[in-house]
């Protein structure tokens, strides 16, 4: 699941789970949309791609590359899956305990 800021001036990175932790992406739309752009290209390219455009974006600690690929797919299935079903992206969640638009 894809966390990601609910309320007014709140930071844009948006969290994704990688190897058991969540990690701040930067740039996670735009990683996702290399995926979307690559429609029914084979599954390794568009995994190839996409951690190209996450590299550019964010430090991949060498040591968990395949973690990050792998979290950054999953990531992306869910969110082309919801898509493909015709809801949004992403279920609306605040988890900065303030109310009001955006919060509980």
């Amino acid at each position: 699941m894809i966390t990601e800021p609910c309320c007014p001036g709140r930071t844009v990175t948006k969290r994704v789970p990688i190897g058991g932790r969540e990690v701040g992406i930067s740039g996670l739309d735009d990683v996702f949309d290399v995926g979307f752009r690559l429609g029914l290209s084979p599954e390794r390219a568009v995994r190839e791609a996409m951690m190209n455009e996450l590299r550019r974006r964010n430090y991949v600690p060498r040591g968990a590359e395949k973690e990050y690929e792998d979290g950054i797919w999953a990531a992306f299935a869910e969110v082309r899956d919801r898509r493909m079903r015709g809801l949004p992206d992403r279920e609306p969640a605040c988890r900065c305990g303030e109310t009001g638009p955006g919060g509980r």
